[in-house]
């Protein structure tokens, strides 16, 4: 809204793009004739134009040639074939990125959260996912989300630092976070009963590589055709 309110078409472009396929990564239904798989590739390549973008607008001040750079980065990714693309866009190439804006930037929130995003990501990607037990599993699917969630208001402290809003405006937004996650919370169904997770926290590892974990396992076999294989359900 701020970039909208002040004419900043390009960088807000920029954060509705990122915002569009945040939202068609997470429903796990496949778009526009593509597979959910497509569209995570697409986020994670859109977030990794997201911090080339910082970057050049950290070494240049200039916002027309950090926009630039942001395209042109996603330019070389997208004209890439697929196997190519998710070798780049994993976590170690994730990583030195990151760690690229940390070490040239002089922002202590850039620094902060560039290093916390690292972290974050290596763990992520060094995460095994075989059935140990229901309980260990559990552990992992719900850090899994907490992380997911970290990341992305590190993204968004990173974006923010890089505007000229003021602090007060983390409260605004605090605030309408909060009020969100009580929404969401008051809104999901607890009841354990409801399906055996047992099945499907034995099937994750089956996953193909970067696809990522449903939120909601039922649905997301009801409308991605990779989690209706994996996730098949059975019947004694």
């Amino acid at each position: 809204m701020y970039y909208a309110f002040h004419l900043d078409l390009f960088h807000f472009l920029s954060a509705l793009n990122y915002a569009l396929l945040a939202g068609a990564k997470l429903t796990h239904m496949e778009h526009l004739g593509r597979p959910v798989l497509y569209w995570s590739r697409m986020f994670t390549m859109s977030e990794f134009s997201l911090i080339v973008r910082l970057i050049v607008f950290m070494e240049t001040r200039s916002s027309v040639l950090s926009v630039v750079g942001m395209l042109l980065a996603w330019f070389i990714l997208s004209r890439l074939p697929e196997r190519q693309q998710a070798t780049l866009i994993q976590a170690p190439l994730y990583c030195v990125c990151v760690l690229t804006l940390v070490a040239i930037t002089s922002s202590w929130t850039h620094r902060a959260c560039g290093l916390a995003l690292a972290c974050s990501s290596l763990y992520q990607h060094r995460c095994q996912w075989e059935f140990e037990s229901y309980e260990t599993m559990e552990r992992k699917v719900s850090d899994y989300f907490r992380l997911k969630i970290a990341d992305a208001y590190l993204i968004f402290l990173l974006e923010w630092s890089s505007s000229s809003l003021h602090w007060a405006s983390l409260g605004v937004v605090a605030a309408l976070s909060c009020a969100f996650q009580l929404y969401a919370y008051s809104e999901v169904a607890t009841d354990p009963t409801s399906s055996n997770l047992s099945d499907f926290y034995h099937n994750i590892h089956r996953l193909p590589s970067g696809y990522p974990i449903p939120l909601n396992f039922m649905t997301s076999r009801e409308h991605c055709k990779v989690a209706k294989r994996v996730f098949k359900p059975h019947f004694i």
